[in-house]
């Protein structure tokens, strides 16, 4: 139980960061509806199947990092 404790000592007395007062609250975009690729793509049909599964999962993770760019990025 100690050794769980200690490696879980970051997230530990931290809290939320707080806005400074005047300070500018950051612009976030909604979340998009629907990835362009989702982990259902890339498990086909639910077996991940190795035929094309690299290109798959390189597929899904442009459309996550697509998905999660500023808006005109």
């Amino acid at each position: 139980m100690r050794r769980a404790r200690r490696e879980n000592s970051h997230r530990a007395g931290r809290g939320f960061a707080v806005a400074e007062a005047g300070g500018e609250t950051p612009v976030l975009a909604d979340p998009p509806a629907r990835f362009a690729v989702t982990i259902e793509d890339v498990a086909v049909d639910g077996t991940f199947p190795a035929d094309g599964f690299a290109d798959r999962v390189g597929a899904w993770a442009a459309a996550t990092l697509s998905a999660a760019a500023p808006p005109g990025a």
